[in-house]
């Protein structure tokens, strides 16, 4: 908007009110689909680059020798709170969405998201840091 980048990615909940007041143009939503809050945005993989999925996602971690039952009380909590209408309206007004996973599956997401990343990296010649 000020003029001194080209491109950027940011999250669609930052770059919206933007978009739609004219002052940024969107090229693509980087999910697998289009987004609820800007249906008229294509996806990247719809364009020219199929299977392109990079979404912005939040986790949250406890240190590694929490006590089990706090870890699932945690859970628990959060679980609730995403449940809460207050939760889904804030969560839906930025163009997002809760989605609650066991430890199990948060960390195989994890693993395979640390695997994506790392061979777009690889394919794009990034430097690993």
């Amino acid at each position: 908007m000020a003029g001194r980048l080209d491109f950027a990615m940011a999250s669609l909940s930052t770059a919206l009110p933007q978009i739609r007041a004219r002052k940024l143009t969107a090229l693509g939503v980087a999910g697998p689909a289009r987004a609820d809050t800007a249906p008229d945005i294509p996806t990247i993989a719809e364009q020219e680059f199929q299977n392109f999925d990079m979404q912005l996602w939040f986790g949250i971690w406890a240190p590694a020798q929490t006590p089990p039952a706090i870890v699932q009380q945690i859970i628990a909590d959060l679980n609730r709170a995403m449940l809460e209408p207050d939760f889904q309206l804030a969560f839906g007004k930025a163009g997002m969405q809760s989605q609650s996973m066991g430890q199990q599956i948060f960390a195989c997401f994890v693993s395979g998201e640390i695997q994506k990343l790392q061979r777009t990296a690889k394919q794009t010649k990034i430097e690993l840091q």
